[in-house]
């Protein structure tokens, strides 16, 4: 379902009378009162965060932010603060499409249907990007943050976790969980340590080509090598293949080539084959190969996604709520593709908290899992009051209001 933003406030507003019991005075609290980047410091470590606050105290957090975002909203803060301060947080209207058009007016991101670029007017199909983000993707994944962090202001107001005031009607307690290991550029050590993720119970697991399009014949044989080392150590293993070093490459022939030879072992998935935005590319590479396909991380909002689906070129769409429009685009991203038969959802885990709120939101058999990344949830969530950590590839959905543990304001120093 799509929600429309009476429909969410009648949500967010009539949930229960134990959750409000005067929704008039709730309401009355929820005005956006402040808007503030804030470095706070846990132990050696600091970083910034976004914060928006309501009457009554309660503030919506999102962070910490990477990437150079803390620049470009310190850039745009008073646009920013011009349009939430005084704005009611519970108004589903206030979220990062309606930012997008009062910052960017004209611009409109269904560009990115017709593979143009919204703010720079250029054709994007079948171009490298040179880095990971594009200029554009980072000023989309700045407005992603903002309405991360409303979202969690909600979910404080309302008293409940995200994934419970979204509008769905799931109560997933628990999430089956796959991890993220690493680079298999040793071969001894890629079997060693997948072995021991295994008897720790990791039984879904994701490894890293570090070989691409320009290593030539060599590096499709030592791509291919880890593959046959993985799925001979770990036989009953579900593995995943992620082309990290490709997506800034356009190379299908040598893909197509590496997925052809891989498939007798196994793979669950191939990620990310080729550069976002060569939809020619990832339809050749699906088509000639069988493999299931998995991508999106790298892709803003859904009129990118939807070049892929209309393509049939997409089995897993992995769109992260924290890069492509924040939650309430990627809750239109998962009604887009529950439409499309056999298609499901994975968020790329950027930030763990975020991606567990929605996949928890969602059917089990749209989203049936969620990524983990261990040493990056650690240190994302050293500044919280616990740490997200599952255990046998099942983590329990926090049931904390708003996005998770809060910042732990007690232990952390702010700069």
């Amino acid at each position: 379902m799509v929600y429309d933003s009476a429909m969410l406030r009648r949500n967010l507003l009539g949930i229960s009378a134990a959750c409000l019991a005067a929704p008039r005075a709730a309401a009355a609290g929820s005005r956006i009162q402040r808007v503030e980047i804030v470095r706070w410091k846990a132990g050696k470590s600091a970083a910034d965060h976004l914060e928006i606050e309501a009457g009554g105290g309660r503030i919506g957090v999102f962070g910490p932010l990477g990437w150079g975002l803390p620049k470009l909203l310190a850039e745009d803060m008073a646009k920013l603060r011009e349009h939430l301060l005084g704005k009611d947080a519970l108004d589903r209207r206030v979220e990062f499409e309606s930012l997008w058009k009062a910052f960017y007016a004209g611009k409109e991101l269904s560009a990115y249907a017709a593979a143009t670029d919204p703010l720079t007017g250029q054709n994007i199909e079948g171009t490298t990007r040179g880095g990971r983000h594009s200029p554009t993707g980072l000023r989309i994944m700045a407005l992603s943050a903002v309405d991360n962090a409303l979202w969690d202001l909600r979910g404080k107001i309302i008293g409940r976790p995200v994934y419970r005031i979204t509008g769905g009607t799931q109560n997933r307690r628990r999430l089956d969980v796959y991890s993220r290991v690493g680079e298999g550029k040793d071969l001894g050590e890629a079997r060693r340590q997948a072995r021991e993720r295994w008897e720790k119970g990791q039984k879904k697991q994701k490894w890293y080509f570090v070989f691409g399009p320009k290593d030539g014949k060599d590096g499709l044989k030592a791509n291919l090598e880890l593959v046959r080392v993985l799925r001979e150590e770990l036989p009953e293993a579900t593995l995943m293949f992620d082309n990290h070093s490709m997506r800034f490459e356009i190379g299908v022939d040598w893909v197509v080539e590496l997925g052809k030879q891989m498939a007798q072992y196994r793979p669950f998935w191939l990620e990310e084959p080729t550069a976002p935005e060569d939809t020619e590319g990832y339809a050749r590479i699906k088509g000639e190969t069988g493999l299931i396909i998995a991508a999106g991380e790298h892709h803003y909002t859904r009129f990118q996604i939807q070049r892929l689906l209309d393509r049939k070129c997409l089995d897993w769409v992995q769109s992260d709520p924290d890069w492509c429009g924040g939650i309430s685009e990627w809750l239109r991203i998962a009604e887009m593709v529950s439409k499309h038969r056999g298609v499901k959802v994975v968020p790329h885990c950027d930030n763990f908290m975020t991606n567990v709120q929605c996949v928890a939101s969602q059917p089990v058999s749209l989203c049936p899992m969620v990524e983990y990344n261990d040493a990056q949830t650690e240190q994302k969530m050293s500044y919280r009051t616990r740490v997200l950590r599952p255990v046998n590839e099942v983590i329990d959905t926090p049931a904390e209001p708003g996005l998770g543990p809060d910042l732990d304001r007690a232990k952390l120093e702010k700069l």
